[in-house]
């Protein structure tokens, strides 16, 4: 039962028992004359302490991190991707299996030979359109009007997508006429894909290198220690490439991101529709993706060439043949700072082929056939980060908060930095705190229970400044109850602020400087005081999906020998901030972090 419908119910029980029970009014009159309910708002100290991981989980995870960046606080991050491949059982090349090559007088060999070969590394689009008129939000002149014209033209978006014109573009055909006069816009491809693209922080117009390896190291799914019988835990510094377990170098391009859709045409007119050339019409179309052109002689000798050997049978021979791909950013070719969140559960690697076929028209001659082969990248995939700080001064906080010691302020970033914090007692305190038992014997109905934490001035202002905080269990990497009291809220068709109520939003002031995070707790708070829940330790990271709640593994950085529970969603969020903690300097002691109380006695 919730705080407030917990008061409700005792004001309507003795308004129940006055009104029905007349026998006992005049005891009831006695009890409660004369009193009043107080509603009083008061303070209490958080203990805040700073946490350092060495390492975190890097398999597992839905997303991947590559790219640099250099963080005037952080240090510098980097990020390579390791990625196992995934093919279909016995895949067939061409029309027929190489063994009916091989063997039957009426087949053809078909010498497959493989032209190209390309690694596709898809971005994460947004797709968001909350007035339903045709236009992503991210375009839309107004995204809550579906009336309003993105493109100036005179007509509104919605009519715009109704009749299969622009609405980006005041003439949708490009013939020189305004799409208000034009008559005819049948010239405009309908087909068009605008892209807004989410996950790319630093300067989307910076250029780096980009090289491809070939991996040496068979990746294994189960953990042959435990006798094969739970998952294998890879960490985010098991480094196999610096490890040596590099192979032949497949691709080394020069990379600048490309947002708009890649359009691939036919390459032949197809003389039957003599109305339409298909040379100007797309045979494949492809969101916006890093597209890297790999090694097709590589590709020849391990794929195409054992077309029914033993080495293709099924998925699990091909990861023992061909055991993966190293996608390493060479950091020292960035012109500027560029970190990405890759959609990697639908990267690929696409091999174009030819093969000969015999002539429909004449079966003593042979034509050739165009075909692809994909490879997935969606199979077991390590993500290794690394991060070189500026100084030390995170790790001395992480000393003195092991020495018990509250931080004065609290780094936060993805999978790195985090904070601890203790409610009410210190983590020094030998027993319990003895405002906690005071408050256990309040009569206190707590209406509201809030934490909220000041962002220090030191912190940027700028492309990697952390939107959203997580505030969980820190013994389990679970969520508070909180969390479960206030449902996905989609009202606003933003991920970005589900749950709402339970808070750890960015609020930013008049002029979007970032200003504090607020946490309403206020189910745990009354648990603790009225159910007798432990006061456990609270953990704090940032989040880049609050609907994430899977728990992974990390290393701590105070030698720990067991994994700590840690949430999965900071691992996979490179953004980062610094917030004041409990034991601030003075310019900063009426910003320092506390837990607020709102409360009814009677």
């Amino acid at each position: 039962m919730k705080p407030f419908n917990r008061f409700i119910y005792f004001v309507f029980s003795v308004i129940f028992f006055l009104g029905c029970e007349r026998e006992y009014h005049p005891v009831g009159k006695s009890l409660f004359d004369g009193q009043r309910f107080i509603s009083g708002k008061q303070r209490f100290p958080v203990y805040t302490y700073q946490k350092k991981n060495v390492a975190v989980q890097s398999n597992g995870l839905p997303t991947a991190q590559l790219g640099k960046s250099d963080h005037p606080i952080f240090g510098r991050n980097t990020a390579k991707i390791i990625s196992a491949l995934t093919i279909a059982n016995s895949p067939r090349f061409g029309d027929f299996q190489q063994l009916a090559e091989d063997t039957q007088d009426d087949v053809i060999q078909e010498n497959e030979r493989v032209t190209q070969v390309f690694l596709e590394l898809p971005f994460f689009t947004n797709q968001r359109d909350a007035d339903n008129d045709g236009v992503i939000d991210s375009r839309d002149a107004n995204p809550k009007d579906p009336n309003s014209d993105s493109d100036g033209d005179g007509i509104t978006d919605f009519i715009e997508s109704q009749r299969n014109t622009n609405p980006l573009s005041e003439d949708s055909d490009g013939d020189g006429i305004n799409d208000n006069q034009d008559t005819d816009n049948a010239a405009y491809d309908t087909e068009n894909q605008v892209y807004a693209i989410d996950s790319i922080y630093g300067n989307r117009l910076a250029t780096f290198n980009l090289k491809i390896h070939e991996l040496t190291y068979y990746l294994n799914e189960l953990d042959p220690i435990d006798n094969f019988e739970s998952q294998e835990i890879y960490y985010t510094n098991q480094d196999l490439y610096k490890q040596g377990f590099v192979g032949q170098l497949l691709a080394d391009h020069q990379v600048t991101l490309d947002f708009e859709e890649i359009r691939i045409n036919y390459e032949v007119d197809d003389p039957s529709t003599e109305d339409i050339d298909e040379t100007t019409r797309a045979e494949t179309r492809l969101s916006p993706r890093i597209r890297i052109p790999l090694d097709p002689t590589f590709f020849q000798d391990q794929i195409l060439s054992k077309e029914g050997g033993f080495e293709l049978e099924s998925n699990g021979r091909f990861r023992e043949h061909f055991k993966g791909i190293i996608i390493q950013p060479d950091v020292d070719s960035f012109t500027d700072d560029l970190y990405m969140i890759l959609d990697m559960n639908r990267a690929l690697i696409r091999i174009h082929y030819q093969y000969d076929k015999i002539d429909a028209n004449d079966a003593s001659q042979t034509t050739v056939e165009k075909s692809q082969l994909l490879i997935n990248v969606n199979g077991l995939r390590l993500n290794i980060l690394e991060n070189q700080p500026i100084d030390d001064q995170i790790t001395k906080r992480v000393n003195s908060s092991k020495e018990g010691k509250p931080a004065d302020k609290i780094y936060i970033q993805g999978g790195q930095f985090h904070g601890a914090l203790r409610l009410f007692e210190n983590q020094t305190d030998d027993q319990l705190n003895q405002t906690l038992q005071e408050l256990r014997a309040n009569f206190w109905l707590i209406n509201e229970a809030n934490i909220v934490f000041h962002v220090d001035p030191s912190t940027p202002k700028e492309s990697f400044l952390a939107k959203r905080l997580y505030l969980y269990d820190y013994n389990t990497g679970m969520p508070l109850s909180d969390y479960g009291e206030f449902q996905i809220d989609q009202s606003t068709n933003n991920p970005d602020i589900d749950k709402e109520r339970f808070g750890g939003i960015l609020e930013l002031d008049e002029q979007d400087n970032p200003v504090l995070f607020k946490f309403r707790i206020t189910d745990h708070i009354f648990n603790i005081l009225r159910n007798d829940a432990p006061n456990v330790e609270l953990g704090l990271v940032a989040t880049s999906d609050i609907n994430n709640i899977v728990v992974s593994q990390a290393l701590q950085l105070n030698g720990q020998t067991q994994p700590l529970d840690f949430p999965q969603s900071a691992i996979i969020n490179p953004l980062g901030v610094v917030l004041v903690g409990s034991n601030p300097e003075s310019s900063l002691q009426n910003k320092k972090v506390e837990l607020e109380i709102i409360y009814t006695q009677p």
